[in-house]
């Protein structure tokens, strides 16, 4: 970095990703839908094909996945269509809860993407949707992340995530995730989505610029790179937090190995 030494880049040696767990929500894979102690009078979470509602030109709840082959993900109760409120989340909160993920192995990184809709409607800005994770089966929760009251993601459209679970949590072969969406206090529009869940595994040892541990570093490890280019996590072999324009030259800087 240009502060050198007083800063300075590092780098984790992996095998490659091992993508141990993928929901693309095509298919029932166990997820639960309610949770004991869940509050809301409606708007649960339910698996399908989202009929989309719209404030004017503003998506409130999303009208398609995010599988480009796919139609379903999870999302905060179905509709008619068009009319807004019609199930949205009111009168409390509603738990959308992961079969057991094994994420032991390896450095683990949970990925998924998520809608979340509430600066709308009589309290705007004023709820948040809880992403939660158990490393012992659901015993305990602890926070992953937290979206909203406000911001540019509480406004609706799909967000990728990926989360280093070590950052947070300490991995195991027992681990739950947890998604939990809530209108409190004084109604509002909240609409919450859930698709494209994925457990990554980076494996110890070999060259950490090999992605996709196939042996060489080449088009599909630049691939890698591309798909998560401004995120963190799997891409960023130089260790800077995010992946960008010197992991890219890192890796077109170890080409062929």
């Amino acid at each position: 970095p240009p502060d050198a030494p007083m800063s300075f880049f590092s780098t984790v040696a992996a095998a490659g990703i091992n993508t141990v767990f993928v929901d693309t929500v095509e298919t029932n894979l166990g997820w639960v839908l309610t949770a004991t102690g869940d509050t809301a009078t409606s708007g649960l979470w339910t698996r399908g094909d989202p009929l989309g509602t719209f404030n004017g030109p503003v998506p409130v709840q999303p009208e398609n996945d995010v599988t480009a082959a796919g139609v379903n993900c999870f999302f905060t109760g179905q509709g008619t269509g068009g009319a807004l409120g019609q199930a949205d989340v009111d009168g409390g909160f509603t738990s959308l809860t992961s079969p057991t993920l094994d994420a032991s192995g390896g450095e683990a990184y949970a990925s998924y993407s998520r809608w979340y809709s509430n600066n709308q409607g009589g309290a705007p800005n004023a709820d948040t949707f809880r992403v939660m994770i158990s490393n012992n089966n659901g015993t305990t929760w602890t926070t992953l992340e937290t979206v909203g009251p406000a911001g540019a993601e509480a406004t609706g459209g799909w967000i990728n995530k990926e989360i280093k679970i070590s950052s947070v949590i300490a991995p195991t072969a027992t681990m739950k995730l947890r998604f939990i969406a809530e209108d409190a206090g004084t109604g509002s529009l909240i609409e919450a989505a859930v698709d494209e869940v994925r457990i990554k595994i980076i494996a110890c040892g070999g060259n950490p610029l090999d992605l996709n541990g196939d042996g060489e570093v080449n088009a599909a490890d630049l691939a890698v790179l591309l798909s998560n280019w401004g995120g963190a996590g799997i891409g960023d072999v130089n260790n800077s937090g995010t992946v960008d324009a010197g992991d890219l030259a890192t890796l077109l800087g170890g080409w062929g190995g």
